[in-house]
């Protein structure tokens, strides 16, 4: 890659960063109608991704009070 092309990937990057987490927190509110928070599938993620864990280790994990 050369360097200019190096240089304007650098500089598109965070406006494309920006538009995906946009889309991703529209996603996220339009799930939340159907009744899932953005707390809860976060909580629901780190379930999957850990498998079995205790209420203390998840809200460990999620970083809130048991």
């Amino acid at each position: 890659m050369s360097r200019a092309a190096q240089i304007s990937l650098e500089r598109e990057l965070p406006a494309r960063l920006r538009l995906t987490v946009m889309r991703l927190a529209r996603r996220l509110r339009q799930q939340s109608e159907e009744g899932a928070t953005p707390s809860m599938l976060s909580a629901l993620a780190s379930v999957e991704r850990l498998g079995p864990v205790t209420l203390s280790e998840l809200a460990q994990v999620e970083r809130v009070q048991p």
